[in-house]
């Protein structure tokens, strides 16, 4: 059997109506699964293109539903960290307005270079945890099925 061009598939394509790919899709992915399918199988007759067709859009379904599991995740991950930050965000504002407020007194009262230098610690370990927790990716595990 000889090599079947695009022009040919897509006629025969054409048969069963239109491709399932959304327009947020990538149109070219699912013309070169179906054109690897194709080759891989060579069809003969109409069942087996119907065949390939439906192996097709069974396959582009599942790697959809991959892509969307993927993004749920990511987008999940980008919640949980906005609604810590909204949580953690007023906490560090008044760590900052106690250290301001108690900054102008450190030098008259020595016993305020403890609590000043306690606060100062505070501020930077939860500033460093908020960064690192903003550059951290959703934890690998997040999207096995169990």
């Amino acid at each position: 059997m000889s090599k079947v061009t695009e022009n040919e598939i897509a006629a025969r394509w054409a048969m069963f109506g239109p491709a399932l790919v959304l327009s947020s899709e990538n149109r070219d992915g699912y013309d070169n699964l179906r054109n690897a399918c194709v080759a891989y199988y060579r069809p003969t007759d109409a069942r087996h293109w119907a065949w390939i067709r439906e192996l097709v859009d069974t396959q582009w379904e599942i790697l959809r539903q991959l892509r969307y599991r993927t993004a749920a995740i990511e987008r999940y991950h980008d919640l949980r960290i906005y609604n810590w930050r909204k949580q953690i965000d007023p906490i560090v504002e008044k760590k900052k307005r106690e250290l301001r407020e108690l900054l102008p007194y450190v030098a008259e009262f020595d016993f305020l270079q403890d609590q000043v230098g306690r606060l100062q610690t505070h501020i930077a370990n939860l500033e460093a945890t908020i960064d690192k927790l903003a550059h951290t990716p959703p934890p690998a595990s997040a999207g096995r099925l169990h």
